[in-house]
């Protein structure tokens, strides 16, 4: 595997702001680099650290990074784009990620012909009330379990994922982060019915225009 200061020649400005870095600081990138399950990954990973380093972080910050967490197959997904999504969350509010998860929600469930699902509904209402400081945190996790449920009982795998995505939408008023990973649910699900190339990056495509919106 290549080294980051090999993988940043072409950005000179980070690259000399990474040698400037603490020793531990540098060996602290470059072995998070190193866990790339793939070539795809290490392109996601190598995204978030530029945008570390352009941010001038001198120490790295991978709450954001869902690789960590969960993430589609690579060769089912556009890693760019999913990266910009992430970055570009990191400027929003819990409040605008919950408004973002809310709108997920209703573009999925219209693209699966799920609509009219009482889940969908309920969370949906999970997260506006929320909003609306009728309910805490801890109610809209405890409510969480319902979707989880029903995800482990259905038989079609479209179903299955779309209520994981539900799932994920209502603990979002927990942790923000949340949204992010509906939307990795959000395109496993669709992609059940339109397993195209192009699916994947038309989807992500969508989720980064609709994370612009409420910014």
């Amino acid at each position: 595997m290549e080294t980051l200061l090999q993988l940043l020649v072409n950005e000179p400005e980070l690259s000399d702001f990474y040698t400037s870095l603490a020793p531990s600081s540098q060996t602290r990138y470059q072995q998070w680099l190193n866990k790339a399950r793939s070539f795809e990954d290490q392109e996601a990973r190598l995204l978030h650290i530029q945008h570390e380093l352009n941010n001038g972080h001198r120490q790295l910050k991978i709450g954001s990074y869902m690789g960590d967490v969960r993430a589609p197959n690579p060769e089912n997904d556009d890693v760019v784009l999913r990266a910009r999504l992430i970055e570009t969350s990191e400027r929003l509010s819990h409040r605008q990620m919950a408004i973002y998860v809310i709108a997920l929600c209703q573009h999925v469930a219209a693209g699966l012909g799920f609509s009219d699902d009482s889940v969908l509904q309920e969370t949906i209402t999970i997260n506006e009330r929320w909003l609306a400081g009728e309910i805490t945190f801890k109610e809209a996790r405890a409510y969480a379990g319902i979707p989880m449920k029903y995800s482990r009982e259905v038989s079609d795998e479209a179903h299955r994922l779309f209520y994981r995505m539900l799932h994920q939408a209502a603990v979002t008023p927990h942790v923000k982060r949340h949204a992010l990973i509906a939307s990795d649910f959000a395109l496993e699900a669709l992609l059940t019915r339109t397993a195209q190339p192009q699916s994947a990056t038309k989807e992500r495509t969508w989720q980064y225009a609709q994370l612009l919106k409420v910014v």
